[in-house]
């Protein structure tokens, strides 16, 4: 069997002789169609997309977001906004 991207090629014999050409799709356009229907499953129950995000319940304690939060839905940070972000983290120790 030949590939030939998204269909295979079989030859068809009869008594030794090849009479035809079978095409069939390639069995691994189900595999793909499989893998994508799973990693969107997953991405609607990890919150990945904005209306999966929407129906995702959290409760914080203090009712606050934390700072990776803030900073992922905020604006973009200026550079020094960046530079006293990068100094507290410096500071913590590890």
């Amino acid at each position: 069997m030949a590939a030939q991207g998204l269909q295979i090629e079989s030859p068809i014999f009869h008594r030794g002789q090849q009479i035809g050409i079978e095409r069939t799709n390639n069995p691994v356009l189900r595999i793909r169609n499989q893998a994508w229907a799973r990693f969107l499953q997953f991405a609607d129950r990890l919150g990945l997309s904005p209306q999966a995000r929407q129906s995702l319940a959290i409760d914080r304690p203090d009712g606050t977001g934390g700072e990776i939060e803030k900073l992922l839905s905020g604006p973009p940070l200026t550079d020094a906004e960046r530079a006293e972000i990068m100094r507290s983290h410096e500071k913590k120790p590890q």
